[in-house]
């Protein structure tokens, strides 16, 4: 099922972004990676179910270039260049609609909330962002990005205050005190 729901995915979106003229393979593995990880982020469980490894240009589902090929192979997608800014844009182009039935509502919502709040972004600027992370700056080429660094996407400065809530929140929950 984990292939299944990928490659719908990806048909899905880029269905919803032909007329994104800075749509692209990478600009799609981006999105991929946000949903995916911020479904985890919410829900503790992603869309897709398929890893996520550490490439060149940041996260990329492991499974990605079989699922494209299947798409192609089955007729429902193709692969399109295009010139975009003096550079070849290569770009999954969808033959056939995606099958939704997989997805729930909130999986849909939260898809479109990705794609909105990137639609402004370029792939260059995507890949930019995701090589500020956490998961991608802690990982060697080629490692799999494990879901829960959704939780650590930034190193953020905790303060005392945070701490001292934290401490509190442990021993309402627990009845020990981690205060030291």
């Amino acid at each position: 099922m984990t292939i299944e729901k990928l490659e719908e995915l990806m048909l899905y979106i880029s269905h919803k972004s032909h007329d994104d003229e800075t749509f692209s393979s990478t600009k799609l593995n981006k999105l991929l990676f946000i949903a995916d990880f911020y479904a985890y982020g919410i829900w503790e469980k992603s869309i897709t179910g398929t890893k996520y490894v550490r490439r060149q240009f940041g996260p990329v589902p492991s499974e990605v270039l079989i699922a494209q090929d299947k798409l192609i192979a089955n007729g429902k997608a193709k692969i399109e260049e295009r010139s975009y800014f003096e550079r070849t844009q290569k770009r999954l182009v969808p033959l056939a609609n995606p099958d939704l039935t997989l997805f729930s509502t909130e999986e849909i919502h939260l898809i479109h909330a990705v794609m909105d709040e990137c639609k402004p972004l370029n792939a260059t600027q995507l890949s930019d962002w995701t090589h500020k992370l956490r998961p991608w700056l802690d990982s060697a080429d080629g490692e799999e990005l494990p879901y829960y660094t959704i939780f650590v996407l930034r190193e953020v400065p905790v303060s005392y205050d945070d701490i001292t809530w934290a401490q509190s929140k442990l021993k309402e929950l627990t009845g020990m005190d981690y205060a030291s």
